[in-house]
């Protein structure tokens, strides 16, 4: 059975190139994210600067909404957006075992476009992580959460939002946030991406949260992320860290891949809580709003009880609808 885990992505990589190839076009939602909001100075530095932002821009922002990255998530500020997602997940600790995830960030009609409704079961003061929906423990029974987003500041290189809302649990638990996210293009082909977050919940009080990211583009077609983060609350009393690394790449406009690992603990305890291997296959079928996928993974996951670093096989499908612009 192990076995499997290991040749199934050799197999899947195998049947796409193998596959009619599709030319590799960047999405107008893309280019309308990348370009800039406001008028350019005609100063050639000026013209130059915005031309390398756009061609960095462009394909990180294909790869981050193809897979249904929370980055992507983020930076949506047009129309509405659903994404429903269904997956089985099998692990050899486990078992079986079936979620329902949705995701909904809804422009609030009549009103200004910097407002935005959302209903989500991703974690607020986590949802700047791309592999948080992935990574979720187990025995975690995530809870809807509805609320308000105002974008402040909305800009290419950066935004500032303020949110709040419910926790739908019994009872009721409100809470409310501030982000801030920049940008930096550092050359043609690298970026980095830091975010800040400042929160308050009931459960765990108030925190602050902030991420470092560094995006490389090896080709039109292939990138790579290097992530670390770190989150404090009064609850807590101490700093959880995580870090990462992610590599997607393209292999035609409906197909793609994404090798990922990370690393997760506290400062507290001063060990590793997991660690994470994991290789994803993504393909958009059918229609343009119907997504599935198959990710092999393996785990090393510390037991609470015995201390020590469990090893687990895991495998997972997906099938994802989506509904936007409306």
């Amino acid at each position: 059975m192990k076995a499997l885990f290991l040749i199934a992505p050799l197999l899947l990589l195998t049947s796409s190139i193998a596959s009619s190839e599709e030319p590799s076009i960047s999405p107008p939602t893309a280019k309308e994210y990348c370009r800039n909001r406001h008028e350019i100075n005609p100063h050639w530095l000026d013209q130059s600067h915005d031309y390398l932002t756009r061609k960095l821009c462009e394909p990180v922002f294909w790869f981050d909404s193809f897979f249904g990255e929370h980055i992507a998530d983020d930076e949506r500020n047009v129309g509405s957006f659903v994404r429903v997602r269904n997956e089985l997940r099998w692990d050899e600790k486990d078992q079986l075992k079936f979620r329902l995830r949705v995701h909904a960030d809804i422009k609030v009609p009549n009103a200004t476009r910097k407002l935005r409704l959302l209903l989500t079961d991703i974690d607020p003061m986590r949802g700047d992580d791309p592999r948080d929906d992935l990574i979720a423990k187990s025995d975690t029974k995530e809870k809807f959460r509805l609320g308000l987003r105002y974008n402040v500041l909305d800009e290419k290189q950066s935004k500032f939002s303020i949110s709040g809302g419910l926790h739908f649990r019994n009872p009721l638990e409100p809470f409310i946030r501030g982000r801030y996210r920049y940008i930096r293009p550092l050359s043609k082909q690298t970026q980095t991406r830091f975010t800040s977050t400042v929160f308050w919940e009931k459960e765990d009080g108030f925190g602050t949260s902030a991420r470092l990211d560094w995006e490389h583009l090896f080709t039109p077609k292939t990138m790579i992320r290097l992530w670390g983060d770190a989150r404090i609350s009064e609850i807590t009393k101490n700093t959880e860290l995580g870090s990462g690394a992610s590599i997607f790449h393209q292999l035609s406009t409906k197909k793609a891949l994404s090798y990922d690992f990370h690393v997760r603990g506290n400062t507290q305890e001063n060990h590793v809580d997991e660690t994470r291997l994991g290789i994803r296959y993504r393909q958009n079928f059918y229609r343009p709003w119907l997504f599935y996928e198959i990710e092999p993974e393996i785990r090393w996951k510390r037991d609470e009880d015995t201390l020590i670093q469990e090893r687990i096989w895991g495998l997972i499908l997906r099938l994802e609808i989506q509904f936007e612009r409306f």
